[in-house]
C-alpha cells in the first residue's frame, strides 16, 4: 500500500481514488486486475 500511495503524489487520479476511500471508511474499492498489474509493472522497472 504504501508503493500505492507514493505514486498517488505524482498521479492525481490514483490521489483522489485513495483519498475517496480514506472517507468512506466501510466502502469495498478495488483497482481493476489490468490497472493492477500495471502499477507492480511500473514499481518493478
Amino acid at each position: 500500500m504504501a508503493a500505492i500511495e507514493l505514486i498517488a503524489e505524482f498521479d492525481p487520479f490514483l490521489y483522489e481514488h485513495l483519498e475517496k476511500c480514506k472517507k468512506e471508511k466501510g466502502n469495498i474499492t478495488y483497482l481493476s486486475k489490468s490497472v493492477y498489474e500495471e502499477l507492480i509493472e511500473i514499481i518493478g522497472k
